[in-house]
């Protein structure tokens, strides 16, 4: 059996990386969803943009993540930095494709 330590600077990536995923992915649904509005309304903007971009979002998490799993191989300290990585990509993940649009719902005067 593996003695599974964690690693230190886990919070830190964890941070990091939630923090720039967040922004970025809710930078290219926001952009979409500017592109649309004027095409479909605010609501259809809404759906479309989560519709075509959320897709290219969740294939990059979905990336990542594999990508984070495979070092689950290496020792311990790469391990738990590696669970640090996977939250922070389904945290920002979620945030993205939940909280983003249920804000442009819920504050439709402020992206009108």
């Amino acid at each position: 059996s593996r003695r599974w330590t964690l690693d230190q600077a886990v919070p830190m990536i964890m941070a990091f990386l939630s923090v720039a995923l967040a922004f970025d992915w809710s930078f290219f649904l926001l952009a979409r969803f500017i592109e649309e509005e004027g095409v479909h309304g605010h609501e259809g903007a809404i759906r479309v943009s989560v519709t075509q971009t959320g897709t290219n979002i969740t294939l990059s998490a979905v990336l990542m993540i594999v990508c984070c799993a495979c070092t689950f191989l290496m020792p311990a300290t790469m391990a738990s930095n590696a669970t640090g990585a996977v939250i922070a990509v389904v945290s920002s993940l979620a945030t993205c494709l939940l909280l983003i649009p249920a804000c442009l719902v819920a504050f439709n005067a402020c992206f009108a």
